[in-house]
């Protein structure tokens, strides 16, 4: 804080102080808005007198201190009177001229320190001026990922392309493996010749052709009660279809819990239809999923 600051503030301190002095004493007003306004008056007077006659004394403090630190220059010394040179003899002048002294080591490090700090002061230099490195451009690093998507893609298909494939059969194991299916066929028909001799209704170990009819069409088979007519060897609609009363009779004998079921729910007559190529209402709604949604 300058001189003309502290006079500047302890001005403005006595107009505040005599300012709640006469309201206080001639208006006789409380003491706190007196003072209050006494502080307001301090504040302002002060601030107002450093704003109009301080700047220019400080900028001059300023300017004085800052030639005062400037170091000055060292008086010359005095003049040192000359010395006659001593006269040498001629012994003196033959005798040899001494080796130099070696020179001290001083002025590579000086030099090397001072070589040291110009190159720091030019790569700092060259940093600050070299411009920034452009940020990444968005679009490049998109393409850069759908071109490292698309190689994955094509590396997966080359090795899905180098599988294995599996082996083909030979001549013999392809008749082997009609022979099976022949014996297979042949068994079931050997059954059903059984149990048509027999007058039991036609029942078959395995479907024919490999193949079996969605029993679940007719209404009255779900999925559990398809099973257990596939466990005793019925797959097929002209199965059902050529069921008189006996062999009703003999099928509820198999089907325990079941009783009853054949003829309430008129599987024969369904399956008459199913069997010659028909639909029947219940059968449209199996097909297009609307019976058994989400329960096989």
């Amino acid at each position: 804080m300058t001189v003309c600051t502290r006079n500047c503030w302890i001005a403005g301190a006595v107009a505040g102080v005599a300012v709640a002095a006469l309201l206080r004493l001639a208006l006789h007003m409380a003491l706190a808005p007196a003072a209050f306004l006494g502080l307001s008056v301090f504040v302002l007077a002060g601030a107002g007198m450093v704003l109009a006659f301080c700047r220019g004394s400080a900028k001059a403090e300023a300017v004085a201190s800052a030639v005062a630190a400037v170091p000055q220059a060292p008086e010359a010394p005095p003049e040192v009177a000359a010395v006659p040179e001593p006269e040498v003899s001629p012994e003196a002048a033959v005798l040899p001229e001494p080796e130099a002294a070696p020179i001290a080591p001083t002025a590579a490090p000086v030099q090397a320190t001072s070589e040291a700090a110009v190159t720091a002061d030019a790569v700092t230099q060259a940093a600050e001026i070299a411009p920034a490195s452009p940020a990444p451009d968005r679009a490049a690093l998109r393409a850069a990922r759908v071109a490292r998507r698309k190689q994955a893609a094509a590396e997966a298909a080359a090795t899905a392309t180098d599988a294995p494939a599996k082996p083909k059969l030979t001549k013999a194991e392809r008749e082997a493996r009609a022979a099976r299916r022949a014996a297979r066929q042949a068994r079931a028909a050997a059954a059903a010749a059984a149990a048509t001799v027999d007058g039991a209704p036609e029942l078959l170990a395995e479907p024919r052709g490999g193949k079996a009819d969605d029993l679940k069409a007719i209404k009255g088979v779900g999925p559990k009660f398809e099973k257990l007519l596939n466990t005793n060897g019925i797959w097929h609609y002209d199965q059902i279809a050529a069921w008189g009363p006996k062999d009703i009779e003999a099928i509820d004998a198999r089907l325990e819990g079941f009783s009853g079921r054949i003829a309430r729910d008129g599987w024969v007559e369904q399956a008459k239809t199913l069997s010659a190529g028909g639909a029947t209402a219940f059968s449209r709604r199996v097909a297009e999923g609307d019976v058994y949604k989400g329960t096989e």
